[in-house]
């Protein structure tokens, strides 16, 4: 690649300079790609450059490091014919690999449209080679325009070029735990003084204060300047050696010494293959399921990490992470909230007048069983140090070390808080981040998942909690027998063999079978509060248990965290909380009353559930189904549940001919969709019970999986055939989901062509 004149360009770039608020933004129209390279705006802060890599030869990044260095700001964008899954839909490419490794060692940022840009004859071909590379830039936005004067569309950018961004540095940081416990086992008292409320919340900050304290003055953080990897001894001497023949033959040009560089040079080339071989096989026959290794692993090699671009909000796109944060926000609250329908005015006010009659009489603390340093520490051991601390900053490792004065301490509040039935306000605070939905248009907050980060401390007490309410209702039969969500010995293939088995039996005896399968709208985000509170009255629930659990529910908030910008704090009016350890029990109690009939079998899963009912005639079926479908809506306006009807399917199993043209349901005045298969608990099922569907779904998985791991199992590869077979097992064929017991594809020469499902009730 090569620089070319500024002049030869000038009157090819359009830019203009727009105020949004207080900043500044940059948009630039597209433009011929006929040059390798062309500084076609400089400025003393701000270089922009324009790009054309030709499809044959590798990009030269000495020369792009040239351009990178010239300023603080610096857009270079144009057709670097570089394909990459960060970027790119599809296989990658050598210079895909090349500008990917260069700009994450480089800390700069790839700026591509969602789009493919380049269109061939063939759709597989399709991948986006028009893309920008930015240094210094807050925010940026890249949109392919549908105009195809030619097989490449035009890419609009727009950049935010107002604030400066600080380069992050790359640093390791270690921590000396032995000293971390030696400083705790000082400084922190073992029998605090807690009497109130509000020692209890300054005793939990004293402790979050003197952990965080300890760590940082254990710690040191170096940074990493370089991207050099630590060869063996043996090819460092090698390198060493090599290159004082080198010199030697520069000066001398004596032939001898050219040919014992080159022999050399092709030893240390083969030796680097092999202890990358060796190394890579030590990683991979190592990886196993106890540790989340293997999980890690798949993860890292089977995911694509998609950054957030733009979000539209209320007033437009916004680009800065700050107010992206904020548009998260917003939606969530949005989300937080009791469902407006279905509702009964005269169940909320019975419902609010038992509760507060309730409080009223029950005014005081309630006695509570306390928990033990032995309890706690059993607790501790089963944390996994590889979650991601919340608002408290305390990592699980450090709480797997503290000393028995700090486990003094931490078992005082916590039975202070049982006491005094009370959940503190400094654990009901969390961190949301947000991924992005698959299939989902990225500019939209709804297209987006939270996932809540809870204070580490606050985790271990819900855990205290989990206990005492799961020996409740195993005592008093609260959870029904059908619910086979988050039960001990319970899974998600027990509930499939046990859908499947029924269907199954009643084709052996010549039955219909009709299911209805529901979908709850937002079910764990909208548990009215009041609701749940009057359901662990009226189930004789412990009255510290209600106490605690009434102030767990209240006053909760939350901020949105993107790339280190916080939103301002959100406030939860409604749900079980994302993240903990309780909302799965609570929410099981919630809805432990889910309508039954006698001709029907209900299937829960958490919020998943399904209704069948078997019968020798359609018509039979349909009364059954639409009988429970009135005794369902009755339940939900009761307890203000809503179900998402266009999601909610109704389906015939039935073996042989099934032409039949049956009346519609109706729930809350809305038709219920006919379907030929449905979706249940990740397996797809259709109505003859062949699974033809969900093979081909996971076929589709699969190869997808493999597709991303090409640089790695690919032809070009530098891993040795063993290492590629071992990646295989270890990684792949492990994250294949299954139904139960074994779900594995066969080989059939080359590719696989089918799979084999084996029911074994695993």
């Amino acid at each position: 690649m090569k620089s070319l004149p500024v002049e030869k360009y000038k009157g090819k770039l359009s830019s203009q300079e727009e105020s949004v608020g207080s900043s500044s933004t940059s948009k630039l129209l597209p433009i011929p790609s006929e040059v390798y390279f062309a500084i076609i705006a400089h400025s003393n802060m701000r270089n922009i450059a324009d790009s054309f890599k030709p499809p044959h030869g590798l990009i030269d990044t000495a020369e792009l490091n040239r351009i990178f260095c010239s300023n603080s700001q610096v857009i270079c964008f144009g057709d670097f014919n570089a394909k990459h899954s960060s970027w790119n839909i599809g296989r990658s490419n050598r210079n895909g690999h090349l500008i990917y490794d260069w700009v994450n060692n480089n800390n700069f940022s790839i700026i591509a449209p969602l789009q493919p840009t380049y269109f061939s004859n063939s759709y597989a071909l399709n991948a986006t080679l028009d893309f920008a590379v930015v240094k210094n830039i807050s925010a940026a936005e890249a949109v392919a325009i549908n105009a195809l004067p030619s097989d490449h569309n035009p890419v609009w950018f727009e950049f935010l070029l107002s604030n400066v961004l600080p380069i992050p540095l790359r640093s390791l940081t270690t921590t000396n735990w032995n000293r971390f416990q030696d400083i705790i086992s000082r400084n922190i008292p073992g029998n605090p003084t807690i009497n109130s409320i509000r020692d209890i919340e300054e005793a939990i900050a004293k402790f979050e204060c003197g952990i965080n304290t300890a760590i940082n003055l254990s710690s040191k953080t170096k940074s990493i300047n370089t991207v050099h990897r630590k060869l063996p001894p043996f090819i460092t001497n090698k390198i060493t050696r090599r290159n004082n023949i080198r010199k030697r033959w520069q000066h001398t040009r004596y032939p001898p010494y050219k040919t014992a560089c080159n022999k050399l040079s092709e030893e240390i080339k083969n030796g680097v293959e092999i202890w990358d071989n060796n190394r890579w096989k030590e990683l991979l026959q190592g990886l196993n399921t106890e540790d989340i290794s293997l999980y890690n692993m798949a993860r890292k090699l089977t995911k694509k990490y998609v950054s957030i671009p733009p979000i539209l909000g209320p007033s437009g796109l916004v680009f800065s992470c700050a107010d992206k944060a904020d548009i998260f926000r917003s939606a969530l609250e949005e989300s937080f909230q009791e469902n407006i329908e279905p509702y009964d005015d005269n169940f909320i006010e019975k419902v609010e007048n038992e509760i507060d009659g309730y409080f009223h009489t029950n005014n005081s603390p309630s006695s509570a069983p306390l928990s033990s340093p032995a309890e706690i520490l059993t607790i501790i051991a089963k944390l996994n140090i590889r979650k991601t601390s919340g608002p408290d900053k305390i990592p699980n490792k450090a709480l797997k070390l503290i000393t028995p004065n700090a486990l003094t301490f931490l078992t005082k509040i916590f039975n202070k808080c049982l006491t005094l039935n009370y959940f503190p306000l400094r654990w009901k605070q969390a961190n949301i981040i947000m991924l992005s939905k698959p299939g989902k248009d990225p500019k939209f907050p709804q297209s987006y998942r939270p996932i809540s980060l809870l204070s580490s401390l606050g985790k271990i007490f819900e855990k205290v909690l989990q206990k005492r309410i799961n020996s409740y209702c195993d005592s008093s039969n609260i959870i029904p027998k059908e619910q086979f969500g988050f039960r001990a010995q319970h899974s998600t293939i027990h509930q499939l063999l046990r859908v499947t088995n029924s269907i199954t039996e009643g084709m052996n005896n010549k039955f219909y079978t009709g299911g209805i399968f529901l979908d709850i709208q937002k079910a764990f985000d909208r548990v009215w509060h009041d609701g749940l509170i009057y359901k662990l009255i009226q189930l004789n629930f412990p009255k510290y248990l209600i106490n605690i659990l009434k102030s767990f529910l209240e006053n909760r908030t939350f901020k949105v965290v993107i790339h280190g910008e916080r939103s301002n704090t959100g406030v939860i009016k409604a749900g079980t909380p994302q993240g903990s350890v309780l909302s799965p029990i609570l929410y099981s109690i919630f809805t432990s009353d889910f309508p039954s009939h006698p001709r029907t079998i209900t299937c829960l899963f958490a919020d998943d559930s399904a209704v069948l009912a078997q019968g020798t005639t359609i018509k039979y079926i349909l009364r059954t189904l639409q009988s429970f479908l009135f005794s369902l809506e009755e339940w939900l306006t009761k307890w203000r549940i809503a179900v998402n009807t266009d999601k909610t399917k109704a389906i015939i199993f039935r073996k042989g001919c099934t032409n039949f043209n049956p009346t519609n349901f109706e729930l809350f005045e809305e038709t219920i969709e006919w379907v030929t298969e449905v979706k249940y608990l990740g397996l797809i099922i259709d109505n003859k019970l062949t699974f033809r569907q969900h093979i081909s779904y996971l076929k589709e998985k699969f190869w997808a999986k493999i597709y991303l791991c090409l640089p790695l199992i690919g032809r070009n590869s530098s891993l040795s055939l063993e290492n590629k077979l071992i990646l295989f097992k270890q990684v792949l064929r492990p994250s294949m989901p299954h139904l139960s017991g074994d779900l594995q594809p066969q080989p059939t020469g080359k590719k696989f062509k089918y799979f084999k499902i084996n029911f074994s009730g695993s």
